[in-house]
């Protein structure tokens, strides 16, 4: 049996490059941007769905960072076109699930 990695093997929470290179390029704060994009769809491959409710919290422990730096990364990652949120009405309560839509990335030149 090889060690070698096989698609089919367990779960997996696939991302489109494109999206990854957006992040990239785009966001002031990529290394955060890019943890928090991961664990959103973490989680969205969770619910098998690209649309999902859930709290920051949950978000926050998914990649590891804090409820601020997660706020301040959807708010990037809404600003470039890769998650629609709706908020819910007390945005100051953290524990209440906000709902969040991952968007298409179109194809990016030189991303393979």
């Amino acid at each position: 049996m090889s060690d070698e990695r096989n698609i089919k093997d367990g779960a997996w929470a696939w991302m489109n490059k494109a999206a990854l290179e957006k992040i990239r390029t785009r966001c002031e704060d990529a290394k955060s941007s890019l943890g928090v994009y991961l664990a959103l769809c973490e989680i969205a491959s969770d619910h098998k769905s690209q649309s999902f409710m859930v709290s920051m919290d949950k978000i926050a422990s998914k990649c590891c960072l804090s409820r601020r730096t997660v706020l301040d990364r959807l708010n990037d990652l809404e600003f470039i076109g890769l998650v629609e949120i709706t908020r819910s009405k007390t945005s100051e309560n953290f524990r209440i699930p906000s709902a969040y839509l991952l968007l298409r990335c179109e194809f990016m030149e030189g991303v393979k």
